[in-house]
């Protein structure tokens, strides 16, 4: 566990992302849990019986299956709530592939567990004594997706709105938010951000991330307005590749996960032109 800030620290040792501590005086926020029951358990022993919340930065279900190992308050957008209670067949269908490749017999299908016990929208603000930590509402990876931000000590946890030296998982992405939300966080004093994966960095990786979503974004437009259907889309799939490295052994699933992100995009962009119609 490397520490980023006084009292802030954060693991990238998880292959599946990051996760944070935010160390007050009363016990510790955590932000995220490893998916993994395994991880999960170990994560949670190391922390100790002093967690107060557990800040849950998005629907996907990398972030929501460690919290069956995690029986705390938690905290999130109140469009997890309605993602969960309403989830559709889509959301049902990555839940049980996520499910099905860290944990044993048949996926849930009741999501209670991880509805939240405080939800918000727009923004919230816990103050605890002296410290002060920002919940930002910043959909994107997901209707909902928040960042974590410490304004005294300028330190930003991202969750999956930014990462690094990874391609990011679309298969629920609104991408046009996500380049809003990128752009409105541009306007906080940023010096230490935590991107969902990859190591901690300064805020150019705000821009980097939103230069890869806008030339995904270019190429579905452009495709789309070529008069080509949703089913071609995996075509672009060899444009995007070589944008990060990953090891060969995981090219056919990196490859897969371009391939339904692409097609959520063109989803997205088709939708976009009907509206403009």
């Amino acid at each position: 566990m490397r520490e980023v800030g006084d009292k802030v620290f954060v693991e990238t040792g998880f292959p599946e992302g990051n996760v944070g501590v935010i160390k007050l005086r009363e016990g510790v926020i955590l932000v995220d849990v490893p998916p993994s029951p395994q991880e999960a358990e170990k994560w949670l022993k190391e922390m100790g019986e002093s967690i107060l919340y557990i800040v849950v930065t998005d629907c996907h279900p990398m972030r929501l299956l460690g919290l069956l190992k995690a029986p705390f308050p938690k905290i999130a957008h109140y469009n997890l709530r309605e993602e969960l209670l309403g989830a559709k067949a889509y959301f049902k269908l990555i839940f049980r592939e996520c499910y099905q490749k860290y944990w044993d017999g048949e996926a849930l299908e009741d999501f209670e567990p991880f509805l939240p016990t405080f939800a918000f929208k727009g923004e919230m603000t816990l103050h605890r004594g002296r410290d002060v930590i920002k919940l930002l509402s910043t959909p994107g990876p997901t209707s909902a997706s928040i960042t974590v931000y410490l304004p005294k000590e300028k330190i930003l946890f991202t969750g999956a709105l930014v990462t690094r030296g990874v391609h990011p998982d679309l298969r629920l992405a609104i991408s046009a938010q996500w380049i809003e939300s990128l752009r409105r966080l541009k306007a906080l004093p940023i010096e230490v951000l935590i991107p969902g994966k990859g190591e901690p960095c300064g805020p150019e990786a705000i821009d980097e991330m939103a230069e890869y979503l806008s030339k995904v974004r270019g190429l579905v437009k452009e495709f789309y307005q070529s008069g080509k259907g949703r089913t071609d889309v995996a075509k672009l799939v060899n444009n995007l590749l070589p944008s990060f490295t990953c090891p060969p052994e995981q090219e056919e699933e990196v490859r897969s996960l371009l391939r339904a992100g692409l097609a959520r995009i063109y989803d997205e962009v088709k939708a976009e032109n009907k509206g403009g119609a």
